[in-house]
């Protein structure tokens, strides 16, 4: 049986490294590495108390850098410079949200964020359909198993790459199907799948 939508749910774990950037703590040196050029990642979500706002420092930003809130073309916080979230407690379910860092002017930030509502602050993800694993008879299911996330096409966003596998992989008879990996947008676009060939094991 094919299934075409699950719900994937990951921690986020590590990060795959495309683009070298420098670093800078606030220190007085600074040194370079490999990471990803990513953008706020601003995110709000509905609580009993409001709408709760998270967003990025990132690798190349000093941590005294200071944040403006607007909410409906409207600044509703100035020069936040402690954390990088932010509750607004007037906020509603239709509130449009961005974060304009000290370097940046507002009407130069484009992206943003509305809430998700207040039974559902995940993300469900389509999973691409895949044919079942058949073994003596017997249809095993292709499931998500491990995952990780990462900027693999260089928009700013992390996508999600994940471990698929038919469902009797540790029930004893390992070996004889393939395993995938699979690279997914957040809105479920499938960005690749590439067959590991049979007898791997990358748990």
């Amino acid at each position: 049986m094919l299934k075409f939508k699950q719900i994937i749910s990951v921690l986020v774990t590590a990060a795959m490294l495309t683009v070298s950037w420098p670093i800078n703590t606030g220190a007085a040196s600074t040194s370079a590495r490999y990471m990803e050029a990513l953008d706020r990642g601003l995110v709000a979500m509905m609580t009993d108390n409001g709408v709760y706002l998270t967003w990025r420092l990132l690798g190349t930003e000093a941590y005294t850098k200071t944040f403006d809130v607007y909410r409906d073309g409207e600044k509703i916080a100035d020069a936040i410079s402690d954390s990088t979230d932010y509750l607004d407690t007037t906020g509603t379910s239709t509130s449009v949200y961005k974060v304009v860092s000290s370097n940046e002017t507002a009407s130069a930030v484009t992206k943003t964020a509305v809430p998700f509502s207040s039974d559902t602050n995940y993300l469900e993800i389509p999973v691409a359909p895949i044919d079942d694993y058949v073994h003596d008879g017997t249809s095993y299911e292709y499931k998500i198993h491990d995952a990780s996330v990462g900027d693999v096409d260089g928009d700013g966003e992390y996508e999600i790459v994940v471990k698929r596998e038919a469902n009797h992989q540790h029930a004893g008879f390992a070996g004889f199907n393939h395993m995938y990996l699979e690279a997914y947008k957040l809105d479920g676009t499938v960005l690749w799948r590439i067959d590991m060939g049979r007898n791997i094991d990358i748990s």
